[in-house]
């Protein structure tokens, strides 16, 4: 008996301890594969929190990037009979014509698409009409050119003060950062920029050597209405002479690639400023306007006449060439509907 009540002790013990280390691998693996779905379930919620998140981020970094670009407040656009070409009547300057200007931040403008984008994207060396072409703008509807709209619009209140001069001349960039918006959502514009060869002139330093003088001081002009700013610009104006058709070129306060734009308008192809020059300038030069020039509105300003006049006073010389250019292609445009 007492073998057996020892046998029996042992067994029993046995049987516990067994009992035992089966309950704890049993609770051990039950623990772990807790602990493996709990991990599971973590990573799941992190890969579903990622996804969820990717285009929430996306889209608050386009919301911020719309958010930081000009806008008007608020614009309308209807459709317009009127035919002036871009010298429409302003606040600043009268004249004929429908109303264009800047007046206390409502910006005013009547034109075609064409000239909106040439106006919105600083492009100079075209005809804002749509006279003649345009080298460095291609593509758009049939319409581009023909179809006039006015556009009616309010800047924001902290928007620069400017005039309707700085706006013709290219000198109000976030003005030009409204339009492109403007247009871009209610003519659905689309567009995008190439280089390309193409036929230009070289404006280089004659072998005489250059005769610009820096500018000085910027004397600042006073407007009508009591406003004032800065004298820059290049402006011909005819010479009262015994001699027929005699024009003057006045440039004030320009860098030589201004000049070239400008040049450019008439000219019909880009010109490239190689003088290597830096800084604005003022110069002013007398030459005769070309009695055989086309019909195109300033094509006198830049015959024969320009281009040795340009060697002689200001000692320059233009070069027949050809360059790479940057292009701004229309890829789509839609006419708005009117409000």
């Amino acid at each position: 008996m007492a073998g057996s009540s020892v046998y029996y002790q042992v067994v029993k013990n046995s049987g516990v301890r067994f009992g035992r280390e089966m309950i704890e691998k049993k609770v051990t693996k039950r623990i772990s594969t807790i602990l493996k779905m709990v991990c599971g379930l973590a990573a799941l919620v992190a890969l579903i929190l990622a996804i969820m998140n990717a285009p929430s981020v996306k889209a608050q970094s386009k919301t911020q990037a719309q958010a930081s670009t000009p806008r008007f407040e608020v614009a309308s656009i209807r459709p317009s009979s009127a035919r002036n070409t871009g010298g429409s009547k302003s606040t600043e300057k009268g004249g004929g014509g429908p109303p264009s200007g800047i007046d206390h931040n409502r910006f005013t403008e009547t034109g075609t698409l064409y000239g909106f984008i040439l106006r919105a994207y600083g492009i100079r060396i075209c005809r804002v009409g749509g006279l003649g072409t345009c080298p460095v703008l291609s593509g758009g509807p049939t319409w581009l050119k023909q179809d006039r709209f006015e556009i009616r619009a309010k800047m924001p209140d902290n928007s620069p003060d400017y005039t309707f001069r700085q706006y013709l001349n290219g000198q109000t960039p976030q003005l030009q950062l409204m339009l492109q918006a403007l247009l871009v959502e209610r003519f659905n514009l689309k567009v995008h920029r190439e280089n390309k060869q193409l036929p230009a002139y070289a404006l280089v330093i004659g072998k005489n050597g250059s005769k610009l003088k820096k500018s000085g001081a910027v004397e600042m002009l006073q407007m009508p209405d009591g406003s004032s700013i800065e004298n820059r610009g290049v402006m011909f104006r005819p010479v009262a002479t015994n001699k027929e058709r005699m024009v003057q070129l006045v440039v004030k306060n320009q860098s030589v690639q201004q000049m070239a734009d400008t040049f450019a308008t008439f000219l019909g192809r880009p010109v490239l400023d190689r003088t290597g020059l830096k800084g604005d300038f003022d110069f002013t030069m007398e030459y005769e306007t070309d009695p055989d020039a086309d019909n195109l509105p300033g094509s006198e300003l830049v015959g024969p006449a320009l281009f040795t006049a340009l060697q002689e006073q200001a000692g320059l010389k233009m070069e027949s060439t050809k360059g790479t250019v940057e292009v701004l292609v229309i890829d789509h445009a839609e006419k708005p509907s009117e409000n």
